[in-house]
């Protein structure tokens, strides 16, 4: 039987995969209205699009750099509430820079999130010797369905 702090941190990993499949979703469900919002043209919103996994490829390495020194909790203690933050700033921008810099901020954030949630999925698996991670991918799953709602 596992301890409670792993149990706790099992707990937790869940968690955080679960927002991030939330957010994910919530945002991407309202790719639409945002292109409507500011009149972006379909070539635009591409380039807007495409600026998110190119950011968050730049987030997974910063979030290595920072894990390797401070943790993977430390950074998703400060990743994923960022990441949310720019959910809401894209929602609620009244420009299209406003848009893009809020864009920016939720690719940073979704790359350096999921790295981190994935390096502490990998550690809870090693606690409890078998396999969990896919269960935490599942979480995502779910959260992404229930966001996409």
């Amino acid at each position: 039987m596992a301890d409670p702090r792993d149990r706790r941190a099992r707990l937790a990993a869940f968690g955080v995969f679960f927002v991030q499949g939330l957010t994910f979703a919530t945002l991407l469900t309202q790719v639409a209205a945002l292109q409507a919002k500011h009149r972006l043209s379909d070539g635009e919103l591409s380039v807007l699009l495409l600026v998110v996994p190119l950011i968050a490829g730049a987030g997974s390495v910063l979030a290595g750099a920072l894990a390797a020194r401070f943790g993977s909790r430390a950074v998703l203690r400060v990743a994923q509430p960022l990441a949310c933050l720019a959910v809401v700033l894209a929602g609620l921008a009244a420009s299209v820079p406003a848009l893009v810099a809020a864009n920016v901020l939720f690719g940073l954030c979704l790359g350096s999130v999921d790295a981190g949630m994935n390096m502490q999925g990998v550690a809870v698996e090693r606690r409890y010797a078998r396999p969990v991670l896919t269960g935490f991918h599942a979480a995502w799953s779910a959260a992404a369905v229930l966001g996409a709602l």
